[in-house]
C-alpha cells in the first residue's frame, strides 16, 4: 500500500528524495532503494555506478580481479549504466600496479566503458601507502601503455577534475592533454621526467588546460619546475584565471603561492591554507610552519580566507604570537572594499595552553579591529573559528569535556568585542575536543 502512494508522486520528486538519501546515507541505503520498486531503480542505480574504484591487491589473490569480472558482467547486461559513471578512482601499490597498463580485463572494461557511452569527469590516481610515493606503471608508445591506449583515447578528452595522491612517475601528458581539466589536485606526487632529472620534455600542445582549482602541497622536483614556469605558458598548464588555491603555509611553499596570487588576481575568489601534517608532512620543523604575510591587496574577487596552523604545545607558545601577527599583516592588506563572506581560522592546540594562547597578547585586539575594518562595508560577514583541543587526558583520567569547552568558546567571544557587536557579522565558534591514546 506505501508503495502505491509512492508510485503517485512525479518521478522528479522520485529523484530529488532519493539525492538526498544518497547525500546523506551513502550507497548502502542506494542499494537497499534499487531493490524497492522500479520508480527507485533508475536513480539508484545512477549514485550507485557513479564512480568505479579499483586498487592494487595488498595480498596475491586480491578481490581486484573479480570486482572487474563482476563489472563486466553488469555493464553487459545493462550497457546504459556507463552513462552513469562520473568518477574512476585507481588505488596503487608499487609491487602490484602493472594491472593499470597491462591486465587484459582492466583495459576490456576501460574499452566497454568508452563504448557503452561512458565520459568521466573525474579520475584519482592514488599510491597506497601513506608514507612512500607509489611508481605509477607506464612506459610510453609500449603496446599496452595506460597512457596511449586508455587514458589519451578515453579519458583525456571528458575529465575535468584530476586528482593525484602519493603517485611518481606520473606521464607529464596526463595533465596536459586533459582540454577541459578545471581541478587539479597534486599532493606528494612526482611527473615522469626526461632522464630521471627535474627537466620535463618539451611539449607543444595547445591549448594549455585553464585551471580553475588547485591544490598542492609543498613542491619538489618537477612540480617546482612547473609553478617555476607557469606564468610562460610553457609547461603544462594555465593558472592565469585560478579561482580557488589550496596549499599549505610551509615557508617554503611562500614564494610558489605568492607567485599565484599574483598571477590570478583577478580572478582569485576563494584562498585555503593549511598544515603540512595535513598531508601527512610530518617531518616538517615547527618553524617552517608559520603561515607567511601574504598580500591579497590586489585580490578585488576574493571571498573566502580560510587558514589552519598549529600551535606548540609547550607552555612559552613561542610560535603563536608570530602566527597571530602574520594572520593580522595578511588581513590589513584586505581592502576595505572588498567582497569578503567568509573568514575561517583553524588552531590545533593542546588543552592545557589554550588560556594562554587567549591570554594578554594585544594581536587578539588588533585581528578584531581589522576584521571588524573589513565588515564596514555593511555586507553579511561569516568569521569562523575551529578549535582542535588535545587533553592529555584519556577517558579513563576523566573528561575535561563539556565545562573546559564551553570557557574556550567564552575565551574567543571576548577576544573580539567588537566583531560580535556588529550585526552583519557572524562568528561562529567550534570547538573539538581530542583524547590522549
Amino acid at each position: 500500500m506505501v508503495q502505491a502512494y509512492i508510485l503517485q508522486l512525479a518521478q522528479e520528486l522520485i529523484d530529488d528524495i532519493l539525492d538526498h538519501v544518497f547525500a546523506n546515507e551513502g550507497l548502502r541505503r542506494m542499494k537497499a532503494c534499487a531493490l524497492t520498486c522500479k520508480a527507485f531503480r533508475l536513480r539508484s542505480q545512477m549514485h550507485i555506478f557513479s564512480t568505479i574504484k579499483l586498487r592494487s591487491d595488498i595480498c596475491k589473490e586480491g578481490q581486484r580481479g573479480e570486482r572487474i569480472k563482476g563489472l563486466l558482467n553488469i555493464l553487459h547486461s545493462s550497457p546504459d549504466l556507463a552513462k552513469h559513471i562520473y568518477a574512476i578512482h585507481l588505488g596503487i601499490w608499487s609491487f602490484d600496479s602493472a594491472w593499470i597498463a597491462e591486465c587484459p580485463p582492466f583495459r576490456e572494461l576501460m574499452a566497454l566503458l568508452n563504448k557503452f557511452g561512458c565520459r568521466p569527469k573525474e579520475l584519482e590516481v592514488e599510491g597506497l601507502d601513506p608514507f612512500v610515493s607509489q611508481s605509477f606503471p607506464d612506459t610510453p608508445h609500449h603496446p599496452t601503455s595506460f597512457e596511449d591506449n586508455i587514458f589519451l583515447p578515453f579519458l583525456a578528452p571528458s575529465i575535468v577534475c584530476l586528482r593525484l595522491f602519493m603517485v611518481n612517475n606520473i606521464p607529464p601528458t596526463v595533465i596536459s592533454s586533459c582540454v577541459n581539466l578545471k581541478r587539479l589536485r597534486l599532493v606528494c606526487t612526482e611527473l615522469k621526467t626526461r632522464d630521471n632529472t627535474c627537466t620535463l620534455e618539451p611539449y607543444t600542445m595547445t591549448p594549455y588546460p585553464k585551471i580553475d582549482t588547485l591544490e598542492f602541497d609543498r613542491p619538489t622536483g618537477t612540480m617546482m619546475t612547473i609553478l617555476d614556469t607557469f606564468e610562460d605558458r610553457s609547461v603544462l598548464v594555465n593558472l592565469t584565471e585560478l579561482r580557488v588555491l589550496h596549499s599549505t603555509i610551509n615557508v617554503k611553499n611562500a614564494p610558489y603561492v605568492t607567485k599565484i596570487i599574483k598571477a590570478s588576481a583577478n580572478y582569485l575568489e576563494e584562498v585555503q591554507f593549511c598544515c603540512s601534517s595535513e598531508y601527512g608532512s610530518l617531518y616538517y620543523l615547527e618553524e617552517d610552519e608559520v603561515i607567511p604575510p601574504f598580500d591579497f591587496s590586489r585580490v578585488p574577487r576574493l571571498r573566502v580566507l580560510a587558514i589552519n596552523t598549529a600551535v606548540e604545545t609547550t607552555p612559552s607558545l613561542r610560535t603563536a604570537h608570530k602566527i597571530l601577527t602574520h594572520i593580522y599583516t595578511i588581513l590589513t592588506t584586505i581592502p576595505t572594499t572588498n567582497m569578503i563572506e567568509r573568514l575561517n581560522y583553524c588552531a590545533f592546540l593542546d588543552m592545557a595552553e589554550f588560556k594562554t594562547f587567549f591570554g594578554d597578547d594585544p594581536t587578539w585586539g588588533l585581528l578584531d579591529s581589522e576584521i571588524a575594518r573589513i565588515a564596514s562595508s555593511g555586507r553579511r560577514l561569516a568569521v569562523g573559528y575551529s578549535l582542535h583541543v588535545l587533553s592529555s587526558l584519556s577517558y579513563e583520567q576523566g573528561d575535561p569535556g563539556e565545562a573546559a569547552m564551553l570557557e574556550l568558546k567564552d575565551l574567543v567571544k571576548r577576544c573580539f568585542p567588537q566583531c560580535t557587536s556588529l550585526p552583519n557579522v557572524c562568528l561562529e565558534v567550534y570547538t573539538y575536543l581530542e583524547h590522549a591514546l
